[in-house]
């Protein structure tokens, strides 16, 4: 990825809006608000599947590639059961936790990631295989 700046701004300023809505919600008592976050899950989730992709396809040490490894299955996982909870439960809230609370567990882990990969690309300047990330 070539702006791993504009990535992190971008989920630094997601977080900020998620945060207000979700003291919006807590402070009202109705948490129909964080319904309002859909629109921020499917940019983050668009963003992030491009990241993942481009991260994915690069020759990063073991201990990263391990780590997108879990990403990928944490996602299968994610649909799987939201798949099974939408066929198999009548319970709305649980539906509605799984689509609103989840993926943020996934995006926050990603974004760590991609923060630590990022650190050890920096402290990694000096050295000449740095091109090919």
């Amino acid at each position: 990825m070539k702006n791993t700046e504009a990535y992190f701004t971008w989920h630094y300023i997601v977080l900020t809006l998620i945060i207000l809505i979700l003291i919006n919600a807590l402070w009202i008592g109705d948490f129909a608000w964080l319904f309002a976050t859909i629109p921020f899950l499917i940019s983050i989730g668009i963003i992030q599947l491009i990241t993942a992709i481009d991260y994915s396809l690069k020759d990063l040490p073991s201990r990263f590639s391990h780590d997108w490894r879990s990403y990928w299955i944490m996602n299968v996982v994610y649909f799987s059961v939201m798949i099974i909870i939408f066929r198999a439960s009548e319970d709305k809230d649980l539906l509605q936790i799984w689509l609103l609370v989840i993926p943020w567990l996934i995006a926050g882990y990603q974004f760590a990631l991609v923060k630590r990969i990022y650190k050890w690309r920096v402290s990694n300047a000096d050295t000449p295989n740095i091109d090919q990330l």
